[in-house]
């Protein structure tokens, strides 16, 4: 490859991914439980992040992202229940369209609030709301088309839109023949371009 020859400025068409909007996005996950016969003021929520699962869905210049995070509610260090905390949050993003692309991070754990205990007038136990705060960066992005100034160097495969030729077939001499056989092959002055061709293609 010639580099020199083929080297030279061209404008090539490229995709380009441009960002139209970007945010930090806090996610409030919550759930409003019943307890019964809690009489212990030591309650908490443990989340667990591996269950964190968000869908985003995108309108005209409006992100809605939604989702749940499952956990454990502990009780004087028992696990007493199983729950889970859904959260929805709307962001305004200026010029987006439901075409676009929608990229999110991955959840952090901002923190996980008190457990706040509402009494149940008129029933036994208590109602408790469990809240957790997620913040993800939510990304929108645009698939346009571009083009660049480049200097082509050369082609990697020179030879990428030609056939491939038909390759011909070599058959040796075989050396494993009886003597009786082949001695003329052995004994004539051999021809070094094709050595031991049979006598009936000579001249």
């Amino acid at each position: 490859m010639n580099t020199k020859k083929d080297a030279g400025m061209t404008n090539e068409a490229v995709l380009i991914q441009s960002v139209i909007c970007s945010k930090k996005v806090k996610l409030i996950a919550h759930a409003n439980t019943s307890l019964k016969r809690i009489k212990s003021a030591n309650i908490q929520f443990v989340p667990e992040l591996s269950s964190i699962q968000i869908n985003g869905t995108l309108l005209k210049e409006l992100i809605v992202i939604q989702g749940f995070i499952k956990g454990s509610i502990i009780v004087d260090g028992k696990r007493v229940k199983n729950t889970t905390l859904s959260f929805q949050e709307e962001v305004f993003c200026e010029g987006i369209c439901p075409g676009d692309i929608l990229k999110h991070t991955n959840p952090f754990l901002e923190g996980v609030l008190p457990p706040q205990v509402l009494p149940n007038e008129g029933h036994e136990g208590s109602n408790i709301v469990f809240k957790v705060i997620l913040s993800i960066q939510a990304t929108v992005i645009r698939e346009k088309l571009g083009t660049i100034s480049v200097t082509i160097m050369g082609d990697v495969n020179e030879n990428r839109c030609k056939s491939s030729l038909n390759q011909t077939l070599v058959v040796s001499c075989d050396e494993e023949k009886e003597k009786d056989e082949d001695e003329h092959c052995y004994d004539q002055e051999i021809d070094t371009d094709f050595p031991c061709l049979d006598e009936d293609f000579k001249d």
